[in-house]
């Protein structure tokens, strides 16, 4: 049962670290996002670890904590952000895995099948630049935002066919920069959408 209140006032919430049953084939590595579909299911992005006998990063659950199944291993100690979206009627998770990128995947199967990938951009390798995906936002007119936090620290827009549009930010210590830049969420403020990102 729940024992640790977070948070005070009128959003207190309930840690239960016992809620997720997890199944003998897989052991918890970092755990970095969690999404939730139409259907109240929970997916979870983890890195996976060496114990895990099966190295599957997103494993879904049930609202009770049920496993439902697993797929990912290709993402192996990579997974990271995790973004639940709906494109032409349909649900798509879109999967940040740090070394490689978005991963556009395709809910309503048991192993995430791939439709789309949105990968390092050519200007790292040209530039000599290192390259580490944390997280991404979807805008209203499906442009991508990815804060590339664990390298070069750079935000990314690419349009939603993974073409690269334009970067800002980077490394540094001025408002400018957008050091350790990890989490982007786009919100409505006034009628308009506003990018925030997440930074040191």
């Amino acid at each position: 049962m729940p024992d640790i209140i977070m948070a005070s006032g009128p959003f207190c919430y309930a840690v239960d670290h016992d809620w997720a049953e997890l199944p003998d084939h897989i052991v918890w590595g970092n755990t970095h996002a969690v999404a939730v579909d139409s259907q109240d299911r929970i997916f979870v992005a983890h890195t996976s670890c060496e114990a895990s006998p099966a190295k599957d990063t997103i494993v879904v659950f049930d609202p009770e904590g049920r496993y439902l199944f697993s797929w990912g291993e290709q993402f192996y100690g990579q997974a990271h952000g995790l973004t639940l979206i709906e494109e032409a009627g349909q649900e798509r998770l879109l999967l940040v895995d740090i070394a490689h990128g978005i991963y556009k995947c395709q809910v309503n199967t048991l192993d995430g099948e791939i439709l789309q990938h949105t990968g390092k951009p050519a200007f790292y390798d040209e530039d000599s630049l290192e390259f580490g995906a944390a997280n991404v936002s979807v805008a209203p007119n499906s442009d991508l935002y990815l804060a590339e936090g664990y390298g070069s620290s750079f935000v990314l827009h690419f349009n939603g066919e993974g073409i690269l549009l334009s970067r800002f930010g980077g490394w540094g210590e001025d408002e400018a920069h957008t050091r350790w830049a990890h989490g982007a969420f786009i919100a409505d403020v006034d009628g308009e959408p506003l990018l925030h990102v997440a930074v040191d």
